[in-house]
């Protein structure tokens, strides 16, 4: 299987087993928003959705190029990571004290941040625990990065969300908001890994004066990402 794969946190596929507008914690306390829903891209996100959407993707890193989709063995003699499956989203990030408490004059003033959050597929699990009894599409995230060089960090569901306070009661932030979501979003695949073709790849390397041949692959043979990744969509 090769390509990006739509998922969701619902129970049709659960988990078992450099770019601006990605998000790259750093330590500290956030209060997020998952704002790709339905109805987005036409301006006007669907808050009754079962759960927010997800892009999942098997991918390959090389410091020349990035990461890019893994689509078959033959690219994977160009990376020097094995293949791994990444899950990525739209969240709204909020303006928040040292504590995690919102900022009322800041989000007054119509503070906020939106990114792209690409994930592991064991946070993407823990997502879908946390979902199953909060939803996150009617309740906000709260997330403490203790670690960001490793992505260590915990989950806490909020009692509310700030987005739909936001829709509510402050209409034209909230317009704002879905506008830049929207754009965000349209980049969400990109951030996730190049769709690259095998010449396009040679050529790359080409360009930056190294080898356009494969070369050996620095990783364990024995991985197996196509397995995971049908543990990981239900297949």
């Amino acid at each position: 299987m090769s390509g990006f794969v739509s998922l969701d946190l619902g129970t049709a596929n659960p988990l078992v087993s450099s770019d601006k507008t990605r998000w790259k914690p750093e330590k500290g306390i956030y209060r997020v928003s998952f704002i790709s829903l339905p109805g987005l891209a036409q301006g006007n996100p669907d808050f009754s959705a079962k759960a927010p959407q997800f892009q999942a993707c098997k991918r390959l890193y090389s410091k020349a190029l990035g990461y890019f989709l893994d689509n078959g063995p033959e690219f994977e003699k160009f990376s020097e990571q094995p293949s791994r499956l990444s899950v990525g989203t739209t969240l709204v990030f909020w303006p928040v004290d040292n504590k995690g408490a919102i900022d009322k004059g800041r989000l007054a003033a119509g503070d906020f941040k939106v990114n792209t959050w690409i994930m592991s597929k064991d946070k993407y699990q823990q997502l879908v625990d946390i979902h199953a009894d909060n939803s996150l599409v009617q309740k906000d995230l709260k997330i403490t990065v203790s670690d960001p060089t490793f992505h260590k960090m915990t989950f806490v569901p909020c009692g509310d969300s700030i987005l739909l306070n936001v829709k509510e009661k402050m209409p034209e932030l909230f317009a704002r908001v879905v506008q830049f979501a929207s754009v965000v979003e349209n980049g969400l695949t990109k951030d996730l890994g190049q769709d690259l073709t095998l010449d396009e790849i040679k050529a790359r390397l080409a360009e930056k004066g190294g080898s356009s041949a494969a070369v050996p692959a620095k990783f364990d043979k024995e991985f197996d990402a196509d397995s995971m990744l049908d543990d990981i969509i239900g297949k």
